[in-house]
């Protein structure tokens, strides 16, 4: 099981990726002292360790609820993926429920995934770089899929195979489990699911349920990400520690 990152609320990054809106609980800087980038760091070692073959590599981050913070925990993660391996990285909206990752990097929301799967857009077009950093984004496209089609079109499950040629990572913000029918089946699809639970926030019965319904849909958890986790010490007392 791996280890839970502390996600502080007041930790903000001001880096030109995402719209200065929407950047609360991103990691503020790559500096060793700080906090949160040291916690993302040592989880992105672990992934590195449970998701040992560079060619399935594609990690869906789940939540039981809307809360959970998903699209920052996915964002955090491919900041980091791009810095510690110089590969390509994708960040992929799969929430059919409600995509936000077009608004987080202030872009328009197709062309995306749902072009590419119908095949009425070209891969330069659809996927996105933002940065500087390697990082790429698909968008929920033109017309989003339904969580269900997401998880069983053919389309889909071939277009995931050439992606992963493509990128040495894949991060996938996806739909809530216990409100979205399909998303379960779809993280099925990918080599790795971290369910992100909101500190103080999600209720424990809301988590077992989220957890049963990924063993009932055979997906690989790989663990418990707790985001929003408040310091009970001063940080500039923690990170010394």
């Amino acid at each position: 099981m791996l280890r839970k990152p502390h996600q502080s609320r007041e930790r903000e990054r001001p880096d030109d990726v995402c719209s200065r809106e929407t950047k609360k609980g991103l990691i503020r800087s790559f500096d060793p002292d700080d906090v949160l980038a040291h916690a993302y760091h040592r989880l992105f070692q672990q992934l590195c360790q449970e998701l040992p073959d560079p060619q399935r590599r594609f990690c869906a981050i789940v939540s039981a609820g809307p809360q959970g913070d998903r699209s920052t925990v996915a964002i955090n993660l491919a900041s980091v993926a791009a810095r510690a391996t110089q590969a390509p990285v994708l960040l992929m909206d799969a929430d059919t429920a409600s995509p936000s990752l077009h608004r987080r990097f202030d872009l328009s929301p197709a062309p995306g995934l749902s072009d590419l799967v119908a095949g009425t857009a070209e891969w330069g077009v659809a996927i996105r770089k933002v940065g500087d950093q390697g990082v790429s984004i698909l968008t929920c496209g033109g017309a989003p899929l339904s969580a269900v089609s997401l998880a069983e079109s053919a389309g889909v499950l071939a277009l995931l195979d050439q992606l992963r040629t493509r990128f040495g990572w894949i991060f996938a913000d996806t739909a809530p489990l216990l409100t979205t029918p399909g998303t379960a089946l779809f993280s099925r699809r990918a080599d790795g699911v971290l369910l992100a639970v909101r500190c103080s926030s999600t209720r424990a019965p809301l988590v077992t349920k989220a957890v049963e319904k990924l063993n009932e849909a055979h997906a690989n958890t790989l663990g418990v990400i707790l985001t929003q986790r408040r310091f009970v010490i001063p940080r500039y007392v923690y990170k010394r520690l």
